[in-house]
């Protein structure tokens, strides 16, 4: 048994989506080797929630992340430079 699923684009992929037609074709050419071909349907592609869309969606989120994290350590490490030169200072000056 061969299930036959429609791709569903991501944003960062250049495959597209077959129309209708061209999985019908596909279907009959398994089945014309003898193989038992049922064709799926697609939910979900309408709110980004297929599989691929959703790992995509969940990349990009770890991604953002990931990035956000970076971006609080490097000013928490400045925040803490500046800190530090305004204690230097103070200790210079006696303020």
């Amino acid at each position: 048994m061969i299930n036959v699923l429609q791709y569903n684009p991501t944003s960062n992929s250049k495959i597209r989506a077959p129309q209708k037609q061209e999985m019908v074709v596909f279907k009959h050419q398994l089945e014309q080797t003898g193989l038992e071909v049922t064709m799926r349907v697609s939910h979900g592609r309408e709110i980004k929630a297929t599989c691929g869309q959703l790992a995509n969606t969940y990349n990009k989120a770890k991604n953002n992340r990931n990035n956000l994290i970076k971006r609080a350590r490097r000013t928490r490490r400045r925040a803490d430079n500046m800190q530090f030169e305004i204690l230097l200072l103070s200790a210079l000056f006696d303020f």
